[in-house]
C-alpha cells in the first residue's frame, strides 16, 4: 500500500514549496518524484508530461499524484519491507528536480554522517579521502586507528572484501560501532601486491584546525572542515600565529568540505572589513 507515504511525502513537497528560493513548478516536482523511483528500481523512466494546473495548497496535491503514478511507473505496488526505499527514491528525485547542485536528499545514514561531519567526531578509522572515483588517501587523523598504518597516496580497494565501486562516496563504509573491526585491502604506490590492513574503530575526534611556522616566517594555517563552535579554535590558532610574529599567513583549505555556516563566516570575519556581505538567505 502507498497510504503509508501521503503524509511524509506531502510535508517534504510542502517545505520545499516554501523555503526554496525560487518557487518550483508542483508538476516539476511530481516528475522528479517519479524519476526518482524509477532509478531506484531500476525501471525506464516515465514521460515528461506537461505541468498540470496544481490547486494553491500545492503540497498534498504533488503527494496524491506522485502516488496516484507510482504504481505503473513500478509496475506494481511496494512490499511493506520496500516502502522506506521507494520514498527515499521519490525523495531524491524531487530534490534533484530543482536543478541546484547545493539541494539534495540526505538519507537517515547519510543525514547522521553529516552531523558527525559537522560536529567533529565519529566512530571510524581516521582516514580522510581525495574527492574522486577512486579511495586515494589525501591524511590520516593523527592518533587515529589508521595512524601508521596507512599513508597519503594509498588508495583502498576493498571494504571488508566487497570491492569499492564509487570512490570518496563510499568512505562511509569505514564507519560503523565502535570497538568493531573492518578489513581493508589497500594498495600502495611501489609495491607490488596489495596488502590487508585490520582496523578498529574507535570515536576520531577531527581537528578541525592547526598550524605551524614555516621556514622564512611563515604562517600556515590549515582548517579541515567548519564546525561547530570552531571558529574561537580558528582565533587561538591565528593568536599564536600573530605571536609567534609571522611575516605572512597561508590559510589552508584544501579537501575543505564545508560544514557549519556560522563557523566559516566567524573564519571570514576575521580577514573581511566590518559590513561586509558573506552570504544571503531568501526565505520566502
Amino acid at each position: 500500500s502507498l497510504g503509508g507515504l501521503l503524509e511524509p511525502l506531502s510535508l517534504a513537497a510542502g517545505i520545499i514549496l516554501e523555503k526554496f528560493h525560487r518557487a518550483p513548478e508542483p508538476g516539476l516536482l511530481v516528475h522528479g518524484a517519479l524519476q526518482g523511483l524509477a532509478e531506484t528500481l531500476a525501471v525506464p523512466s516515465p514521460p515528461v508530461a506537461p505541468p498540470a494546473a496544481a490547486p494553491e495548497d500545492a503540497a498534498p496535491w504533488v503527494a496524491r499524484e506522485v502516488l496516484a503514478r507510482a504504481a505503473a511507473v513500478a509496475g506494481r505496488l511496494p512490499a511493506p519491507s520496500e516502502a522506506a526505499a521507494w520514498m527515499s527514491g521519490m525523495l531524491t528525485g524531487m530534490a534533484a528536480s530543482l536543478g541546484d547542485r547545493h539541494s539534495e536528499y540526505l538519507a537517515p545514514a547519510a543525514f547522521e554522517r553529516h552531523m558527525e561531519d559537522a560536529r567533529g567526531r565519529y566512530a571510524g578509522v581516521g582516514l580522510i579521502f581525495r574527492p574522486g572515483e577512486t579511495m586515494d588517501i589525501a591524511g590520516v587523523e593523527p592518533g587515529s586507528p589508521a595512524d601508521g598504518l596507512l599513508l597519503p597516496g594509498d588508495r583502498i580497494a576493498a571494504i571488508d572484501g566487497t570491492p569499492v565501486a564509487s570512490g570518496w562516496a563510499e568512505s562511509s563504509g569505514l564507519r560503523g560501532p565502535e570497538g568493531e573491526d573492518v578489513v581493508l585491502s589497500v594498495s600502495r604506490p611501489g609495491a607490488a601486491q596489495p596488502m590487508e590492513v585490520r582496523l578498529t574503530r574507535r570515536i576520531v575526534e577531527t581537528p578541525q584546525s592547526f598550524h605551524r611556522v614555516l621556514p622564512g616566517g611563515i604562517g600556515y594555517l590549515h582548517i579541515h572542515s567548519f564546525t561547530a563552535g570552531g571558529a574561537a579554535k580558528d582565533i587561538e590558532h591565528l593568536n599564536a600565529l600573530l605571536e609567534a610574529d609571522v611575516r605572512g599567513l597561508i590559510l589552508d583549505l584544501r579537501f575543505n568540505p564545508g560544514g557549519e555556516m556560522r563557523s566559516a563566516a566567524g573564519l571570514a570575519g576575521l580577514f573581511l572589513s566590518p559590513g561586509t556581505r558573506l552570504f544571503t538567505l531568501e526565505n520566502r
